[in-house]
């Protein structure tokens, strides 16, 4: 059966979601309900009430890693809090925000995990075999990846 985890962090001013974030769960959600999937949601902030309780309606598990050491991006406490939340939740597939501080990470956190990352992925499709789409921007084409190996 198929996990998924969503992970997300607040903006700059430490108490608001951007909206790469908002999207990144509404796909996670989305994709566990066409999965039948259980669906976790990990944010990384100084304080992760005011996120937890915006994505409390969603109806799946959270986990936050919180303390000041998260206000702001580092690759070094944003990796850690990237990898205690997949190992917490042992996801098959993690979802995240294109946002800088997370582009900085991913591909680490999934060496540290020995997963495969996919990276600007613009939309999910498939039910039996899970398909990412990306768009290929310097030849105009839009590109159809899918693979067996999960994180």
């Amino acid at each position: 059966m198929e996990s998924i985890l969503v992970l997300t962090h607040v903006d700059e001013s430490g108490s608001a979601l951007s909206r790469a974030s908002l999207e990144a769960v509404a796909a996670g959600k989305e994709l566990a309900s066409r999965l039948s999937a259980s669906l976790a949601i990990g944010i990384v902030a100084a304080d992760a009430n005011t996120a937890a309780t915006v994505f409390a309606t969603t109806g799946a598990r959270l986990l936050a890693v919180s303390g000041e050491v998260f206000s702001q991006a580092r690759y070094s406490t944003d990796a850690v809090a990237c990898e205690a939340l997949c190992r917490a939740t042992q996801p098959t597939l993690v979802l995240a925000p294109s946002s800088s501080r997370f582009a900085r990470v991913a591909a680490g956190v999934a060496h540290r995990l020995g997963g495969v990352i996919d990276t600007h992925i613009t939309a999910l499709t498939g039910t039996n075999a899970l398909e990412g789409s990306r768009w290929l921007y310097q030849h105009r084409i839009e590109a159809v990846l899918s693979r067996s190996a999960r994180p």
